[in-house]
C-alpha cells in the first residue's frame, strides 16, 4: 500500500491570533460573570440576614404627616 502525499487539508491548522485573542476574551469575560454572580449572591445573602435597623424614638423617620 501506497500513503497518499499530505494534502494542505491535512495539516493542522494554526490557530491565527485572533482566534486565541477571541477565545481568551471569552474565557475571561466568563470567569468575570460568574465571579460577579458569585460576589452578588453573597451579598444579597448577608443583606437578608441582617436585621433592620429600627428608628430612633426622637427620629422623624416614620412618624406620621399632621
Amino acid at each position: 500500500m501506497n500513503k497518499q502525499a499530505n494534502t494542505p487539508a491535512d495539516k493542522p491548522r494554526m490557530t491565527s491570533r485572533r482566534t486565541r485573542l477571541v477565545a481568551t476574551s471569552l474565557g475571561v469575560s466568563a470567569l468575570l460573570a460568574i465571579g460577579g454572580v458569585a460576589w452578588a449572591s453573597g451579598l444579597n445573602y448577608s443583606a437578608g440576614n441582617a436585621a433592620a435597623p429600627e428608628a430612633r424614638p426622637d427620629s422623624t423617620a416614620g412618624a406620621p404627616a399632621h
